[in-house]
């Protein structure tokens, strides 16, 4: 049978992507990766929780099924997701934008090994962008890159140059009482976004939504802003805003 070249490169790779994967292992293997696990769940037990993800790529989806079929999308800093993928099936030619490679493969899939700053791409260059839990990081030296405090908000001048003219994009990030590293160091190597700096990262794009998710009793539940506000900001992440917007030009 050939060789394809249409799916997961190495399964090594495969582990840096989340999402459901099935291994081809002997059995013997899997007994004993069975038996280990157990006892390393007897040992370190900790009850699980559900990641922020759950939230933003449902949102992601809905929002992208109301472009047309074949639509040029990118997504931004998305090399250890299955996003991309998910917008492709939705039948639109999606580019991964990221400085990391992505070990995933579709004919209607682009990957681009960039940093987004120095890019190559004509303005007006799709109709809608998606960046999901990643604008926290720009200009972050520990995420690569070069370091810039203002990162997020040059990332989102960038962002309206290569979208449309009414063109969609999709944006989230951790929210609460706030965190910048440029000001108060960088403990975690992330931003955690306050109502004031969340103002100023919106300003020039029309809003159509901006929702809010807030962590409780292990649930991702939608809160007023206000109750967003009071968010301790800590690792785990335990507050987002999701924000849909369009681009004026």
């Amino acid at each position: 049978m050939a060789k394809t070249n249409d799916y997961i490169y190495t399964e090594s790779q495969c582990l840096q992507i989340e999402g459901p994967f099935t291994y081809h292992q002997s059995k013997w293997y899997r007994s004993l990766k069975k038996r280990s696990s157990a006892v390393r769940k007897m040992i370190f037990h900790r009850a699980g929780r559900l990641r922020e993800r759950i939230v933003e790529y449902p949102l992601v989806v809905a929002a992208a099924g109301s472009l047309p079929a074949g639509s040029r999308v990118a997504d931004i800093g998305g090399a250890s997701g299955l996003l991309a993928l998910q917008l492709v099936y939705l039948g639109h030619e999606v580019h991964i934008l990221d400085l990391r490679p992505y070990p995933m493969r579709h004919p209607r899939l682009i990957s681009q090994q960039i940093d987004i700053f120095d890019n190559n791409l004509d303005d007006n260059y799709f109709a809608a962008v998606s960046c999901i839990s990643v604008i926290e990081h720009v200009g972050i030296e520990r995420y690569g890159g070069r370091p810039r405090p203002d990162g997020d908000f040059a990332l989102m001048r960038e962002i309206k140059r290569l979208t449309q003219p009414q063109g969609l994009v999709l944006l989230s990030a951790p929210y609460g009482s706030g965190h910048d590293p440029a000001r108060d160091g960088e403990p975690d190597g992330f931003r955690v976004y306050d109502r004031d700096r969340l103002k100023n990262l919106l300003e020039g794009y029309q809003t159509e939504s901006l929702r809010f998710f807030v962590m409780e009793n292990g649930c991702w539940l939608e809160k007023d802003q206000q109750t967003a506000d009071k968010t301790p900001t800590r690792r785990p992440i335990q507050a987002i805003f999701f924000a849909k917007l369009r681009v004026e030009k």
